[in-house]
């Protein structure tokens, strides 16, 4: 859940440099998540997850490791979510509370990254910065002209 949190960093980053932390996650998380957090109801469109609440999420996961999002500046209209592996998602209940199945929220995250670089793979300055993300090593390379790294896998990893 952690990585699912930190991806709209990572991608606003890439889309709106020169914009503070806060601005780009919110711009990109509204631009390509908004559309499954959000549903027309009885004529009118109700917001279960907007970009600053999960902004504010991110923010308190990451750095206190909690879901309350009520000390958080950033928030909208949420207080708190229960994540679950239940088939509850996307379920907003009284009080400010936003329940989701951890394994769906991820994935949907996960899906909205991949349609995002797949959008964005022309686009010369993203590829540029794409290619300088970390990048975990399965086989052998040069990290330095002259030095050869043979990689044997860690026995707990394949």
């Amino acid at each position: 859940m952690t990585l699912a949190l930190t991806l709209p960093d990572i991608c606003g980053r890439m889309e709106y440099q020169g914009e503070a932390s806060s601005a780009r996650y919110v711009k990109w998380f509204n631009a390509n998540l908004s559309g499954l957090y959000r549903r027309n109801m009885g004529g009118g469109w109700v917001i279960f997850l907007s970009g600053m609440d999960c902004y504010a999420l991110r923010c308190s996961y990451l750095h206190q490791g909690s879901d309350d999002i009520t000390s958080q500046k950033k928030r909208e209209t949420l207080e708190q979510f229960h994540f679950t592996t239940m088939n509850a998602h996307r379920v907003r209940v009284e009080g400010g509370v936003l329940l989701l199945n951890v394994y769906e929220f991820c994935r949907e995250m996960s899906d909205a990254v991949d349609a995002w670089s797949t959008a964005r793979a022309t686009d010369p300055a993203i590829s540029a910065q794409m290619a300088e993300l970390l990048t975990i090593r399965t086989s052998g390379f040069s990290p330095s002209p002259g030095i050869e790294i043979h990689v044997v896998p860690h026995p707990e990893c394949s």
